[in-house]
């Protein structure tokens, strides 16, 4: 700070800000005569300017003097700050610090109180004009003018605001602050966990709570006042309203309309006693609603048995609202924090992370999702998409891949039941131990993967992953359940009733989709419960209600084959190969092949692929599958491929049997398409007539006449030129 001297006035300001001052009041001619810092300042007495036209500052004159705060910058003025510890936070504070008086001259209607002096009885904003010719016909105005800078206003009626320190009540939450700090730190799981820090943090720097508020409708604060003594009561209930009431209490609403007319007997000198005009903070009223929505104090059997909860849920935001209420009125009612658990949420936001609003028009209704896709889809989205705990930028692409999802879900379900139920499928009849012997590997690998799904799930919800457990569920359905496995039994469903090994397909599909609409059924409730109909209730109707009421899935560790799974996992990578290899030798993937043959990386790989080399010889589509170790070299004249596991090669010559073979699946897979298009039923049988102009067509499906009665269930079948 420096001491500038014009003429025979010194100013004192900011060294930095000296310039432009003097440029703003038009003087060139100006001399800085000394530099000192603003610590040296405090202390220092000033005149106020308008001793006489508002005497109240006359009782404050002591206190007209320089002070420090750490809100002084030198971004405009002089560096020296007007503080008002009335009407302003940062002024506020800085007042407390230095034990000013809370000076404020300002009514709830706006206008200036009688302290204030001369201009009592005028708007704020309209004194302006008369305090500035006061200002200036007292000589001490330099210059004024108009500032354009970011102002509050009200957020309903947009017009500005004014602070003003009023007296309120508080909650003195520095006498609890370690008490809070410690329950939560050893009682209370935030999740995510960094969020606890942020918590803390919270705590740690927050003041008292005001919980008093000037509002119309609230709870009102429960204080009474003696007019005479002062004597002050907080009335705890009704009945102790009524003890106390100076006239019989009639039945009243326990709100401001009421209760502002029931006056008290002061048990101290007899006077009235007032109820305080305030209302209580509406966080307040949720602090307490862990307890108060169980009917505590009145009634304790569901206190007792629920409170604290185990588990609670809200945005981030409510970290140091929320959340934070609720521990303070609970350590203060109970010594006790009311929940164990915390999970934060996000928010939902546009595809390029935007905050949604009718401006920007990009606001998504919840109902026009459910509209066009159902509740299942937008519920699925929504945990699947990313953590809880993040903000989730909502993208229509991603609800359609979610509802294609949910369609091969349904596909899967509308499969198996019709099969089953052609067949009169009944599992509470079926002696699994009798057909043991006659589980694929593909149906001991499915088991194996729905207890490790099941495994996982679990673990991703005990530790809130929802995000987890809905993308491992999505990847079952879409990757092991639909496109392998189904692929992989359609042909037993086929064969005859009775047989062991389309029993043990049926067993297998029945026990992966009975514990997995049990995994889904929190993230899908409506789809899983009409599932569990079709599947289990139709054809057991002993089984429970619903399928919310059955209980979560159990593990069985004896039937998780960790070989296994990986062992076919290998053999789709090289399935996946087979089929680039033929998309090269411009081979459909129905056209069966007469050899394949793949070496693995490594004897660990090779040893892996025997156990399911049925499993690989089927998807590859050919007549004879060598497996080869590393050292091993392919057989010549096969189109190859890589994989990260190894090499597969396929032979590309087809033979007038392999033709007529891979001509009937086509022909089949058409027909198929016919009856689907026609909704014939699965059991009712067909007539069909082929007719063609090639002659080699009709002799090569003549060997296949036994093969296309069957897979279509054809009665007659022609085959004509």
């Amino acid at each position: 700070y420096v001491r500038v001297a014009v003429g025979p006035d010194i100013y004192i300001m900011a060294e930095a800000l000296v310039p432009r001052v003097m440029s703003e009041l038009g003087i060139s001619e100006y001399e800085i005569t000394s530099s000192t810092s603003g610590k040296e300042l405090e202390g220092l007495r000033y005149e106020h300017p308008l001793l006489e036209e508002v005497p109240k500052q006359q009782e404050f004159q002591r206190h007209h003097r320089v002070i420090c705060g750490e809100h002084v910058t030198l971004e405009e003025g002089t560096g020296c700050v007007h503080t008002a510890p009335g009407h302003g936070e940062e002024d506020f504070v800085v007042g407390v610090k230095y034990g000013l008086p809370v000076f404020s001259p300002v009514g709830p209607d706006g206008k200036f109180t009688a302290e204030g002096g001369k201009y009592a009885g005028s708007f704020v904003k309209d004194a302006d004009s008369v305090i500035l010719a006061d200002l200036r016909q007292k000589g001490v105005l330099l210059k004024h003018g108009v500032i354009t800078h970011s102002y509050p206003h009200c957020w309903r009626c947009k017009t500005p605001l004014i602070f003003r320190a009023t007296e309120q009540w508080f909650l003195k939450i520095s006498e609890i602050k370690p008490r809070i700090l410690e329950k939560n730190s050893a009682q209370v799981s935030w999740i995510p966990d960094w969020m606890a820090g942020r918590y803390v943090n919270g705590v740690e720097s927050v003041g008292d709570w005001c919980v008093s508020r000037q509002r119309y409708w609230g709870i009102p604060l429960p204080i009474w006042i003696c007019q005479a003594c002062e004597h002050m009561v907080v009335i705890g209930g009704r009945e102790e309203l009524a003890e106390m009431a100076r006239e019989p209490l009639p039945e009243i609403d326990l709100h401001r309309s009421d209760l502002d007319k029931v006056v008290l007997k002061c048990p101290r000198c007899q006077s009235d006693m007032q109820r305080v005009p305030d209302v209580l903070d509406v966080w307040f009223d949720s602090s307490v609603c862990s307890w108060a929505s169980l009917g505590y104090p009145k009634q304790r059997e569901l206190f007792d048995r629920l409170w604290p909860s185990a588990f609670i849920t809200e945005g981030e935001d409510q970290v140091t609202k929320w959340f934070y209420g609720q521990q303070v009125a609970s350590i203060i009612a109970f010594d006790e924090v009311p929940f164990k658990q915390v999970l934060t949420h996000g928010f939902a936001l546009d595809a390029y992370g935007r905050k949604m609003s009718k401006s920007l028009g990009n606001v998504v209704d919840p109902i026009d999702v459910v509209d066009k896709y159902g509740a299942d889809v937008l519920r699925f989205y929504m945990l699947s998409a990313n953590p809880p705990w993040e903000d989730l930028r909502f993208n229509w692409r991603g609800v359609n891949v979610t509802n294609r999802m949910l369609n091969v879900l349904w596909n899967v379900h509308v499969f198996a039941t019709t099969y089953m139920s052609l067949d009169e499928f009944d599992p509470t009849k079926i002696d699994v131990e009798r057909i043991q012997a006659s589980f694929a590997p593909e149906d001991l690998w499915l088991i194996s993967r729905i207890n490790s799904v099941t495994r996982d799930v679990t673990k991703a919800f005990e530790n809130y992953d929802l995000h987890t457990a809905s993308r491992a569920l999505a990847t079952f359905v879409l990757e092991d359940l639909s496109r392998w496995y189904v692929k992989l039994v359609r042909p037993r469903t086929w064969i005859e009733r009775e047989d062991p090994a389309k029993l043990a397909a049926y067993v297998t599909l029945y026990q992966a989709l009975h514990a997995l609409i049990r995994l889904l059924a929190p993230l899908m409730p409506h789809v899983t419960e009409v599932m569990y109909q079709g599947l289990v209730k139709a054809i057991d109707p002993e089984a429970p209600e619903s399928v919310h009421m059955l209980p979560w899935p159990t593990v069985r560790g004896e039937a998780i084959d960790a070989e296994l799974e990986r062992g076919m996992s290998i053999a789709r990578s090289f399935v996946e190969a087979g089929a680039t290899a033929r998309q090269q030798a411009k081979l459909r993937l129905r056209l069966p092949i007469s050899k394949a043959a793949i070496q693995a990386s490594s004897p660990e790989v090779r040893g892996l692929l025997e156990k399911v080399s049925g499993v690989l010889k089927s998807q590859l589509n050919c007549k004879e599958l060598v497996l080869l170790g590393p050292e091993e070299k392919l057989p010549e004249g096969l189109v190859e491929v890589p994989t990260d596991f190894g090499r597969v090669g396929i032979d590309t010559r087809i033979t007038p049997e392999l033709r007529a073979e891979g001509l009937a699946r086509e022909l089949v897979r058409r027909l198929q398409m016919m009856r689907k298009d026609q909704d014939l039923a699965m059991e009712e049988r067909i007539d069909v007539a082929i007719g063609t102009d090639v002659d080699e067509h009709v002799r090569l499906l003549a060997t296949q006449r036994d093969y296309i009665i069957r897979e279509v269930r054809v009665r007659n079948l022609r085959l004509c030129r």
